[in-house]
């Protein structure tokens, strides 16, 4: 998600994260300031399993002020990156790094995001692969939440309840590719 959230969506990142957590689900996300920061602490918090996955090599940390927070990955979960270890950050490694979740993960929640947002390269990417991609109805009143919405396999929850509603119902129930 966005990397600078409302109140509104660092609380449905928490609630999502903690319900995914309490359901036996691992956290996937970017580490990246904001919704990804919010969704690994929660994690976290939570006692649950978390995995970020790096725009940098390994021995980078980006944003920096996540540093304390990759290391309490590192202990409680893993952190991992398809770039060479000493890969700085660079504006071509993000969408790399969407990607990749997309396809680590078996669906996407989308909590908040923008227009602009490299969430959409990785709800793009995910249902490329035909996994699920489940969007919170508070994005509705975006354009490209509305036109993504259209798309096969994007399902649309009404709360973080909702949404792990939907994500377990849609993992249980897998299209056919």
């Amino acid at each position: 998600g966005t990397r600078q959230p409302s109140n509104k969506g660092r609380q449905a990142a928490r609630s999502v994260a903690q319900r995914l957590v309490d359901e036996g689900f691992t956290v996937v996300s970017g580490l990246a300031a904001g919704i990804d920061t919010v969704a690994h602490e929660a994690a976290l918090e939570r006692g649950g399993r978390t995995l970020a996955v790096l725009g940098t090599g390994l021995y980078h940390c980006y944003p920096r002020q996540n540093s304390g927070l990759q290391r309490r990955i590192v202990g409680n979960g893993a952190v991992i990156s398809q770039f060479w270890p000493e890969t700085q950050p660079g504006r071509g490694n993000f969408p790399l790094r969407n990607e990749l979740m997309a396809g680590l993960t078996e669906a996407s929640v989308i909590v908040e995001a923008s227009a602009m947002s490299g969430t959409r390269i990785e709800a793009r990417a995910a249902l490329g692969l035909g996994r699920v991609v489940v969007l919170l109805d508070t994005l509705l009143g975006q354009q490209w939440a509305r036109d993504l919405s259209e798309q096969a396999g994007v399902k649309i929850a009404h709360s973080a309840a909702h949404a792990v509603e939907v994500l377990q119902h849609a993992i249980a129930q897998p299209a056919l590719l």
